[in-house]
């Protein structure tokens, strides 16, 4: 039914067509996948891809930096950073409805280089020039890049068109500026003593240009890549495509869909459905109120896909599920329920099995940046249940025994009538749930992506 062409890691994907045997493709949602390939490709990132415009960033060697503030002249010229390679990817993320990528690394590392400066430097009247040493330890950079595509020879590129960096100190890092003071150890003694303790000081003072200009060396070098790699070469197929015709690559696409769905998509938006969580539901009839609250439905991962239908020249699709369901929540009741006269309130629990579900929906398209994509105008639902379903309500009739026990035996009995009776808000309130869901991921995939005709 659908093709997902979706970034799995940033990093990883600059490999795609350089060697990739050694990456390891991810399902949608699986994050240890996604993180771990990203992990084993910095190290060949830093070294380098010459033939794809990627220059070595491990060692990293950077003319000159400003780092100045309206107190301090401070130029680091002919430095070198060592260390990038064995950065820890903590988090990636592709949010492709925004069009954002985000990074958040572990690295440390360290800087050589010669400084020039002149000024006050924390509560320091300091002066020097000389060799400069720093050792960072463990710096948590977040990034967040702004992603657009560009035409070249009739193939899509990706492009960086604006970035967004922070950082953060875990740990005590090393700051040394040798010849302070033009040499004076008298002069100097007392600066290096406080210098010394406030590593991490100096550097979140007069640090950020450096770390900006090294952030901004990496993502130099990643959208050189991304200029010189077609887009198609950056994404992977998770989904098979199928033709509106292929009834058994429908199903069998629908049914791997399943699982993902069900535990999010939110890169593109997308909660997990299983458990469903559902605040309130109005279940009463004319002579019954029934309000269930506090609802967790659980078992829609295990969810078969019977047959998927879709109507390309009305536009409908037709999808059949066979599930079951745990229900749990609580249930304040008065009323009449089939024939019983009945009241209380408390925990409800329902194992609805084999309930099969038939959704048919009326597809619209919409027009975002140039692209069409795929709306659900609109949608109804028609369900069966296959084999006896089970409703418990405790605590009938305030816990009084004697009234309960008899309505606790028809109920016992009586299963699939009551969910005929008083189910089905509940069932359209879980089918409203996985519908938006997939309008929320028709909203972001364009329909060229999804259809094979």
């Amino acid at each position: 039914m659908t093709e997902i062409k979706y970034l799995v890691l940033l990093l990883a994907c600059t490999t795609c067509t350089y060697g990739a045997s050694f990456i390891t493709k991810c399902k949608v949602g699986d994050s240890k996948c996604v993180k771990n390939s990203a992990q084993a490709v910095i190290p060949m990132f830093a070294g380098g891809i010459p033939e794809y415009g990627v220059k070595t960033l491990d060692p990293l060697i950077i003319k000159r930096t400003d780092a100045s503030s309206p107190n301090l002249k401070l130029i680091i010229t002919d430095y070198t950073i060592t260390g990038l390679k064995n950065c820890v990817m903590k988090t990636i993320k592709f949010d492709k409805p925004k069009s954002k990528m985000f990074l958040k690394l572990l690295c440390s590392g360290q800087l050589e280089g010669t400084y020039d400066m002149k000024g006050q430097l924390l509560i320091l009247s300091i002066q020097g020039n000389g060799p400069i040493h720093v050792t960072l330890r463990k710096a948590e950079i977040n990034v967040e890049l702004d992603m657009a595509e560009i035409e070249k020879n009739g193939a899509m590129y990706w492009d960086i068109k604006n970035w967004r960096h922070s950082y953060e100190l875990k740990e005590r890092s090393d700051v040394v500026f040798e010849n302070l003071l033009s040499g004076s150890e008298v002069l100097a003694q007392a600066a290096n003593d406080v210098i010394k303790e406030s590593g991490n000081e100096i550097i979140l003072e007069v640090g950020s240009p450096v770390i900006r200009d090294i952030v901004k060396a990496v993502i130099e070098n990643i959208n050189e890549f991304f200029h010189n790699v077609p887009l198609n070469e950056l994404t992977l197929d998770l989904v098979s495509k199928c033709n509106a015709s292929d009834s058994k690559c429908l199903k069998s696409v629908t049914q791997d869909a399943i699982g993902k769905f069900a535990a999010g998509l939110p890169d593109i938006g997308i909660e997990p459905l299983d458990p469903v969580v559902l605040d309130k539901v109005d279940a009463s009839s004319p002579n019954l109120k029934l309000i269930l609250t506090d609802i967790k439905v659980e078992g829609l991962k295990d969810c078969i896909a019977k047959k998927i239908e879709r109507d390309v020249e009305h536009k409908k699709l037709m999808v059949t599920l066979q599930c079951s369901i745990d229900l749990n929540g609580h249930y304040d009741m008065k009323g009449r329920l089939l024939f019983l006269p009945i009241e209380g309130n408390g925990k409800l629990i329902v194992k609805l099995k084999k309930a099969v579900v038939k959704v048919a929906g009326e597809l619209s398209e919409i027009t975002k940046d140039g692209k069409i994509y795929w709306n659900i105008k609109s949608w109804d639902h028609a369900y069966k249940l296959q084999e006896k379903s089970s409703v418990v309500f405790e605590n009938l009739f305030n816990g009084n025994a004697a009234l309960s026990q008899a309505a606790e035996q028809v109920i016992k009995d009586n299963g699939n009538e009551i969910i005929d009776e008083v189910g089905q808000p509940v069932i359209k309130a879980i089918l409203t749930k996985i519908v938006d869901a997939v309008q929320q991921f028709f909203h972001s995939v364009p329909k060229e992506e999804l259809a094979d005709d």
